[in-house]
């Protein structure tokens, strides 16, 4: 496999209950296998995810410091394909011609250099956070990028080409681009490497390359109905200890963290920061998103809405006290 079009880049950590799914979505793919290379970058699992990935042809690398976020850099230092996918191990492609697809709308649209998906599908018996973190991420982020279920309807605004292949955005200077750093993303890596130089293999890069893109370039494209399938557990324990997680991280570790990077280079997006703290003091404007999210998509769920966002306002209020106070943060953990 010396020249494949695609790298899929799939962060691992002991998942063997959904990492089978990911991998067939990506083997049944009406194109040759040698055109697709994967690389699992694995953090150490203790259970088959080694295994199973090896039963599908996929270029496993160790991953020592775990967290997804240095996978990314490790797979990008490694990936010999044109574009490269961005995909977790609990994300499932839904129908057998998007990466073809995505191959054809690069080679039709020459200026853009970036495709990120239309919609997360939430997986059956997914856990009762599973919709919310896949439409909204996080109360911060639903209210900074006004999100919703679908790429196409938040980007409406920024379409300047409607094809038959798929869809055009463009990004001026001051525009909020959108968050896609993950979800089967795919970017044109040599495009990246000529734009960027050595900057391509640095952390704070690998977080960030979607955003860094669409900067240079300002195109993005979108395929509509480019669905993928998210089978997260997301109960409500474990997607609590997530949002712990990110506060933490946004926090404490630039490194690790997408929206710090993009913020610096964007005082708008900065900015935002303000109209977070606004929403939360107004106290009623959660309350309300709550009611008029659980009835314009008819999940009963999105009613946690009002809980998720006061748990982060309560989380930060606690991390920003122990760094004030240097009391030292118990250590986060990666994976189920």
């Amino acid at each position: 496999m010396n020249n494949p079009f695609f790298t899929v880049i799939m962060p691992t950590f002991n998942s063997e209950s959904t990492i089978e799914m990911a991998l067939r979505s990506i083997r049944m793919q009406d194109l040759p296998e040698e055109w697709i290379e994967i690389l699992v970058i694995d953090g150490g699992s203790t259970d088959c995810t080694r295994e199973i990935a090896a039963k599908y042809n996929a270029i496993i690398l160790d991953n020592p410091k775990r967290f997804p976020e240095y996978a990314k850099k490790i797979g990008f230092e490694h990936a010999k394909g044109r574009w490269v996918v961005m995909q977790d191990s609990d994300e499932v492609l839904t129908d057998s011609t998007q990466i073809r697809k995505r191959k054809n709308f690069f080679e039709k649209n020459k200026d853009v250099y970036c495709l990120i998906l239309d919609k997360y599908i939430p997986g059956k018996h997914c856990g009762i956070a599973c919709a919310y973190t896949n439409w909204f991420g996080d109360p911060f982020s639903y209210v900074v990028y006004h999100l919703s279920d679908s790429k196409i309807k938040d980007n409406r605004k920024y379409l300047v080409k409607s094809t038959t292949l798929g869809n055009v955005y463009c990004f001026n200077e001051n525009d909020i681009i959108p968050i896609g750093d993950g979800g089967t993303t795919t970017i044109d890596v040599k495009k990246a490497k000529e734009l960027f130089g050595e900057a391509y293999y640095t952390q704070e890069f690998a977080v960030s390359i979607f955003y860094n893109m669409i900067q240079a370039t300002k195109y993005m494209g979108c395929i509509p109905e480019d669905n993928i399938v998210h089978y997260s557990l997301a109960s409500l324990s474990s997607y609590l200890k997530k949002l712990h997680f990110r506060v933490y991280t946004n926090l404490n570790s630039v490194e690790q963290s997408g929206y710090s990077v993009r913020a610096r280079k964007s005082n708008k997006l900065r900015n935002r920061k303000i109209l977070f703290i606004a929403y939360v003091l107004s106290v009623f404007a959660p309350l309300i998103d709550s009611i008029r999210m659980s009835v314009k998509y008819r999940r009963f769920d999105f009613l946690l809405h009002f809980v998720y966002t006061y748990y982060v306002v309560i989380v930060m209020a606690v991390e920003l006290f122990r760094k004030y106070f240097h009391i030292k943060n118990k250590k986060y953990s990666y994976g189920k």
